[in-house]
């Protein structure tokens, strides 16, 4: 293993502002589609972070910050734990979303569409952002380098993830960074709100490093 380390924390309420903002900013025609609009996905993705369960709740996420607040964040974990993630995201939704839950689990049905079934075992990337400012700095490889090292650690040998087709700059990042496409998912219905086919990407991991 190469032993590299980040300064990584587990994200705090204070972090809600700035984590909904990388989140956002990681995928907006996803979010736009999911939650309604900008204004609409800020709230609600502030709302969830602060949550104390979910797949979006600040329990689950590493957030590295430095003297201007948050840089970057990820989640990541075992292919395990998404059934029980899943559950308690609903939980939460069914809490914070109000008059628009239908609709949004309308919207969330569809979406899940494009991710194929979670290999077991393996280890998860659901989410990497990295702030503007920060990006073209190598931050995002070191990251990457981090959550197998992660992996790894845990006695996983294949790092899954999903990236937009439609974001040329991300699936370029994974293969630069040694992920393959296993498949690829495209959901016509979803086409016209800037969704494109989503790839399911995976890199084995050496255990023996």
């Amino acid at each position: 293993m190469s032993g590299y380390r980040l300064p990584f924390c587990a994200g705090q309420s204070d972090d809600a502002q700035a984590a909904a903002r990388l989140l956002y900013e990681s995928d907006p025609p996803y979010y736009d589609f999911w939650l309604g609009n900008r204004a609409a996905a800020l709230r609600l993705l502030q709302a969830l972070w602060c949550h104390p369960e979910g797949a979006y709740s600040a329990t689950h996420c590493q957030v590295l910050r430095d003297a201007n607040g948050v840089r970057a964040l990820y989640y990541a974990y075992p292919t395990i734990h998404e059934p029980d993630l899943e559950l308690q995201s609903q939980r939460a939704l069914r809490l914070l979303a109000g008059d628009g839950l239908d609709q949004l689990q309308q919207r969330e049905a569809q979406l899940a569409l494009l991710f194929p079934r979670l290999a077991d075992p393996a280890y998860y990337l659901r989410t990497l952002c990295v702030s503007t400012a920060q990006r073209g700095a190598g931050l995002g490889a070191q990251m990457l380098r981090h959550i197998a090292d992660e992996a790894l650690e845990q006695g996983y040998s294949l790092l899954l993830t999903d990236v937009d087709s439609g974001n040329p700059g991300a699936v370029r990042f994974y293969l630069r960074a040694g992920f393959s496409t296993l498949v690829e998912t495209r959901v016509p219905a979803l086409l016209p709100y800037q969704l494109p086919a989503s790839l399911r990407m995976a890199k084995h991991l050496n255990l023996d490093c």
